[in-house]
């Protein structure tokens, strides 16, 4: 699994379309989009890339663990 897929099944196991997690969460629909077909990378800043965790309600440890791994394998 890729950074995007880990996103995309963490959005749709949340219940939100693309375009309904951006507009709830803050976040621009093109760049969800584009994050989840691996068409730009991950953040870089920890800070941005801990707000999508969060917006994902990525609480686990090792949930988060992956999250961040697999964003920094995708850079």
């Amino acid at each position: 699994m890729d950074f995007g897929q880990f996103v995309k099944n963490q959005r749709i196991a949340l219940g939100y379309t693309a375009r309904r997690f951006a507009v709830s969460k803050g976040y621009d629909v093109a760049q969800i989009s584009r994050w989840e077909n691996n068409i730009t990378p991950p953040p870089n800043n920890k800070e941005k890339l801990s707000s999508l965790a969060d917006a994902l309600d990525l609480k686990k440890k090792e949930d988060r663990d992956k999250f961040f791994d697999l964003a920094a394998t995708a850079r």
